[in-house]
This record gives C-alpha cells, sequence and structure tokens, in this order.
C-alpha cells in the first residue's frame, strides 16, 4: 500500500505541471470522491502486475533459492545443496531401499511438487538388523555402455519425498574409508575407488 500512496502523491504533484495528469486527476475524483479510493485502486493494480515485472528478473532457481534459505524444510534444503553443488547423496527409502545418487532435480516448497529425481549411481537395500548397506546395483557401467538412442534422462529415478526416510551427502572415499570395511559381504565395496 506504500508504493500505490507515493503513487497517488506523486499525482498531485504532478497535476499541477502537467494538464493531463491534472485532467486524470479531476475525472478521477469525478468518478469516485471517496478518499484514498486511488490508493486501493493503484495497490490491487500493482498487486497484478508485479508478479510479472519481478519474474522477468529474478530467476526461478534464484528465488528457490531464496525460498529455501528461509524454510523448515530440511530435507528439501540438503538435496538443494547436493544438486548445486553436485554432491551424490545417499537417500534411504521407507522400503528399506537406498540410491545413492546426483540430485537432478529438488522439491521446492509448493505442496503440489513433492518428487525428487535422482540420476543413481547404485542402489541397494539396507540390512534388516543392522541397516548397513548392501549393494546390488552398481549404475556406473551402464552409463558407460549405453547406447546412442539413450539418453541421461532415460536413467532418471522420480522419488516421492513421501517416501524418504533419511537422506544425506554421500562421500565414496569417505564410505570406502570408513565404512564400508566394516561391512561383511559388500559387493560393491570397490565401486566407488577413484580412477
Amino acid at each position: 500500500m506504500g508504493v500505490s500512496r507515493l503513487l497517488t502523491w506523486s499525482v498531485l504533484y504532478w497535476q499541477q505541471k502537467y494538464f493531463v495528469v491534472g485532467l486524470i486527476a479531476r475525472t478521477w475524483n469525478d468518478i469516485t470522491p471517496e478518499p484514498y479510493a486511488g490508493s486501493a485502486v493503484l495497490s490491487f493494480l500493482i498487486g497484478i502486475v508485479a508478479p510479472f515485472a519481478v519474474n522477468r528478473f529474478i530467476s526461478r532457481q534464484t528465488a528457490k533459492d531464496w525460498a529455501l534459505k528461509g524454510s523448515t524444510d530440511d530435507l528439501a534444503k540438503l538435496l538443494h545443496s547436493a544438486m548445486k553443488r553436485e554432491l551424490p547423496v545417499s537417500i534411504s527409502l521407507d522400503t528399506r531401499k537406498f540410491y545413492i545418487a546426483y540430485i537432478l532435480r529438488s522439491p521446492n516448497l509448493d505442496p503440489e511438487e513433492k518428487n525428487i529425481v535422482i540420476l543413481p549411481l547404485a542402489s541397494g537395500y539396507r540390512d534388516k538388523t543392522a541397516l548397513t548397506f548392501r549393494f546390488t546395483t552398481d549404475y556406473t557401467p551402464a552409463y558407460k555402455a549405453k547406447p546412442e538412442h539413450i539418453t541421461e534422462e532415460d536413467f532418471q529415478i522420480v522419488i516421492p519425498v513421501s517416501s524418504v526416510k533419511s537422506a544425506h551427502i554421500f562421500d565414496p572415499k569417505v564410505y570406502a574409508d570408513a565404512f564400508s570395511k566394516k561391512q561383511t559381504g559388500n559387493r560393491f565395496e570397490d565401486s566407488f575407488d577413484d580412477d
């Protein structure tokens, strides 16, 4: 309302200098002599036009960054950060299945958009009692041997946020050095070694 009030006052100032502005002001006063009606109408018009004007200068990604900065949705913040920094994450689902993957699209704060899109590196399941990783699928050979008609998008997986039990940044070197040697029967123990 403050911006519209300033515009209304500027009309009062400019009507003395410019005939057209004065004509508009007099016509408006004839139509509606109510005080502050001009401010109310200008507020309404600014409310309609402002989002389109602002969106021309602020990208969707910047708006998402700003929205997540003030959010309490820690999962969305983590996934968004991993996507921006291009770091793999470990995502455990309510079925005990897990993925080690890159985030291609993280959820935003829109309640309608509650999916995560990932590009998996590996997957498996968590042991029923110890909840340790049991790798079953390494996707990296498929990426290297993919036919020309298949793109990376053909490998993406969409996961509903409601299925996610936990997520964290996954560093292959830290996992290999600190955790995988403690697990027995881990087929993909060396899958993440640096080439």
